[in-house]
């Protein structure tokens, strides 16, 4: 009998993290690894290889590879590679990747469409991500029923389709997750759209799933434990962030205010001044702002993937993160500043005491604008706008200080 309680599952994956992971370990190849510069290369390979083999190419399709000593990496933009035997690990980065054969650790994917039949004895780690072409395809994983994973499964992707065999816990973040193989472990899901257990699913340890929805569990599929832990997700507001995180970040946010009034107290009163009487230009400097952050950041991504076939622009990524790190700063500050801003205008018009304290004023802001910000659906658009309202007071009052300094 399979019984269906609520439980306390707030499990999220980071893409971001798992795939910077996978771009590490490519990028720090050994000195000694037998490299394939291209893929009309590894026909000249011999067939046994000791070392470590990396392949880079614009293609790498059609490839089968005998038996590999060490790890086994692949950077192309189409890959379907077939191996007898890898000794160590597999790492592929990729846009649409198909791997067969057998894996003797574990085997990490990145890319936009990703399918596998591989044997691989220890760990599957797979991000996949959403490829935004004209027709607006997601990201697709597929588990062939061929494949047979020894230990864990981490999958992060739009929509995931499981039928192979997973000897440990499989753990998946998507919109529509799809199980009809077999999971002799815990099963952990975040489904935002749809989970479904076909006929041939059987999953031998406990399933617990966060999904708008009950799972459609078609009949003859299995949850051999009796177990199935049930949260139905509900939009929370800004970044799905539940109360308890909110409060924490309100008193950090109150924490960084309290130390740039101590150490800035004069620049923010002059930066609140701008706020109440250049409201107008601030926002439409902070809109500019913003429009400017979405474009560095799709630039420094594509720099962040061009680097991988070209070394030398490897070199310009620290500089884009550092800068994209300022960047993001300014727009945290920016909240905190128009947090002072609010609060401020409240105990003027309250009080008319307008030698308000910025620490109170700081305070004040913040309770009031931290629950505003979980509002479902309207909390993330005044996240945004108070942002953009900040940061463009901050860069009025950049270049004021500039220019009167230009002056001096």
């Amino acid at each position: 009998m399979i019984k269906i309680d609520s439980s306390a599952f707030s499990s999220r994956f980071l893409p971001l993290i798992i795939g910077t992971i996978i771009l590490i370990i490519f990028c720090a190849s050994p000195s000694y690894a037998l490299i394939a510069t291209s893929a009309q290369g590894v026909d000249t390979l011999p067939d046994k290889i000791f070392d470590d083999l990396v392949i880079r190419d614009k293609n790498a399709v059609g490839l089968k590879l005998n038996e590999i000593g060490g790890d086994l990496i692949i950077s192309a933009e189409n890959i379907n590679v077939t191996v007898n035997q890898v000794g160590g690990n597999l790492n592929a980065v990729g846009a649409d990747i198909f791997i067969g054969g057998r894996i003797r650790e574990s085997a990490r994917m990145l890319g936009y469409s990703i399918k596998t039949t591989a044997n691989i004895s220890r760990n599957l780690t797979i991000a996949a991500i959403p490829r935004r072409d004209v027709f607006g395809l997601g990201s697709n994983v597929v588990v062939q029923r061929d494949c047979r994973v020894g230990k864990d499964v981490d999958i992060d992707a739009a929509v995931v389709h499981v039928r192979g065999t997973v000897g440990g816990d499989l753990r998946i973040n998507a919109e529509t997750v799809i199980i009809g193989g077999v999971i002799e472990g815990d099963a952990t899901i975040v489904a935002n759209s749809q989970l479904r257990l076909e006929p041939s699913c059987r999953i031998e340890g406990i399933l617990t799933y966060s999904s708008p929805k009950e799972a459609e569990i078609e009949e003859g599929a299995q949850v051999l434990s009796g177990i199935i832990d049930h949260e139905k997700i509900s939009y929370r507001g800004l970044f799905d962030i539940p109360l308890s995180w909110r409060i924490v970040f309100g008193f950090a946010a109150l924490l960084v205010g309290v130390v740039f009034v101590l150490m800035f107290r004069r620049q923010i009163l002059n930066l609140v001044e701008i706020l109440g009487s250049r409201i107008g230009q601030s926002f439409g400097i902070g809109l500019l702002g913003a429009a400017a952050m979405l474009v560095y950041t799709a630039i420094f991504l594509i720099t962040f993937m061009f680097a991988l076939f070209y070394k030398p622009v490897f070199a310009l990524v620290p500089l884009l993160a550092v800068m994209f790190i300022i960047f993001m700063l300014m727009f945290y500050l920016a909240n905190i500043l128009v947090a002072i801003f609010l609060g401020r205008l409240i105990m003027v018009r309250l009080t008319g005491n307008k030698e308000c304290s910025p620490g109170r004023s700081l305070i004040l802001g913040l309770i009031i604008l931290t629950p505003l910000y979980g509002i479902p659906k309207i909390g993330i658009y005044l996240y945004v706008l108070s942002a953009m309202l900040g940061f463009g007071a901050l860069m009025i009052g950049i270049y004021r200080q500039l220019r009167s300094s230009a002056l001096a």
